[in-house]
């Protein structure tokens, strides 16, 4: 089996590979932490905030700094 365009496929799958991981991420970052096996509140961090910000942090948001 081979792909037409697969040019253009391979960017598709790019591009949804993309998507889905910024979702991830933005229902990562909304997380409202609830308990987890009666764990209590508080006592469990699998990964904090700002970590999870540098993951999923889109890089076209972030200002670049160019130094001459």
């Amino acid at each position: 089996m081979t792909a037409t365009y697969p040019d253009q496929v391979g960017e598709v799958i790019a591009s949804l590979a993309q998507d889905a991981g910024e979702n991830i991420g933005a229902l990562l970052l909304s997380f409202d932490p609830e308990r987890v096996l009666g764990v209590p509140a508080g006592s469990l961090t699998l990964v904090d905030d700002q970590t999870l910000k540098e993951w999923f942090a889109s890089p076209i948001s972030k200002e670049v700094e160019v130094k001459s």
